[in-house]
């Protein structure tokens, strides 16, 4: 069974994260919306994708992985622009590389992650990117489906 408590933001106390930083500067940022994948998912499924993929990240490289961010239902003017995220440091002054996985696709969560990343490390050492869902979807040619997004 695999060990994910070890690098779980919520679940650390400060010495603990500490002594992260010392091995692997990299924190992960972990979002998702809220809505609809069907009757067999929960309306969550997105950001525990988002956080399962960072855990896994943590659990080969390094890192602390942070709480998962449930933004809100999808859809135009519903929070997803940048002034959404002032304020989000996510302490950006003790990690050198920043890390935000999307669980879903949507160019305006994107654009949001990178906006709110690029704005916790202005005036800092600290790098950040962002990963989309799509960019995590390795089935290859011995699957006959894309990604369905939480469907399969």
């Amino acid at each position: 069974m695999k060990r994910y408590r070890a690098f779980q933001y919520e679940l650390l106390r400060p010495s603990e994260v500490k002594s992260l930083q010392k091995q692997c500067l990299v924190a992960y940022i972990p979002v998702g919306s809220l809505e609809w994948h069907g009757v067999q998912n929960p309306l969550g499924t997105d950001g525990l994708k988002a956080y399962a993929i960072c855990c896994e990240a943590a659990l080969r490289y390094g890192g602390v992985v942070l709480p998962a961010l449930f933004l809100g239902i999808l859809g135009d003017n519903h929070g997803w622009e940048p002034e959404g995220w002032s304020g989000f440091t996510v302490t950006a002054n003790d990690w050198k590389i920043l890390v935000g996985v999307t669980g879903h696709d949507v160019n305006p969560q994107c654009n949001a992650i990178h906006e709110g990343i690029q704005r916790a490390c202005k005036e800092t050492e600290a790098k950040g990117f962002e990963i989309k869902e799509e960019e995590n979807w390795q089935g290859g040619i011995s699957m006959r489906y894309s990604m369905d997004h939480a469907g399969a």
